[in-house]
């Protein structure tokens, strides 16, 4: 039910998209990257291979969607409104407002998929965190 959508998705916000080229996107990862495991700002990564030096707070990225990486090509990626306001500490964007609410999207994907399998959603290990206490995230 979309009540049930609420419990995970409870906050309304907007979906947002931002074009940034690539050496933007690294830069802005090198921030958003480091937030620990477990803290209410990580970050989940889709499409997105890179090794994360949580000492250092660099990212070294080797590809976005199976296209490789290129600092100076442009890649569009969207995040919560939340985000990109500069929430939980993440660098603040220009986005572009999308018409779409998180929670309603996400509903409107659960109904149209009717059967959810988690193998679908098991992560891929694209993100390779060293120097930390944790495969999954930063953890110093």
């Amino acid at each position: 039910t979309y009540k049930d959508v609420l419990t995970v998705q409870p906050f309304g916000n907007s979906i947002t998209k931002s074009n940034m080229t690539g050496a933007n996107i690294t830069e802005y990862l090198n921030s958003v990257a480091m937030f620990e495991v477990g803290s209410g700002a990580y970050a989940q990564f889709i499409g997105v291979s890179m090794t994360v030096d949580c000492s250092a707070s660099t990212v070294d990225i080797s590809d976005i969607n199976g296209k490789g990486y290129d600092a100076s090509a442009t890649y569009s990626f969207t995040v919560p409104s939340y985000n990109a306001a500069g929430g939980d500490g993440y660098p603040i964007l220009d986005p572009i407002k999308t018409g779409y609410v998180d929670a309603e999207v996400l509903y409107t994907y659960l109904k149209d998929k009717r059967t959810i399998t988690p193998g679908e959603f098991t992560p891929t290990n694209n993100v390779v965190y060293s120097n930390s206490l944790s495969v999954n995230g930063c953890q110093l």
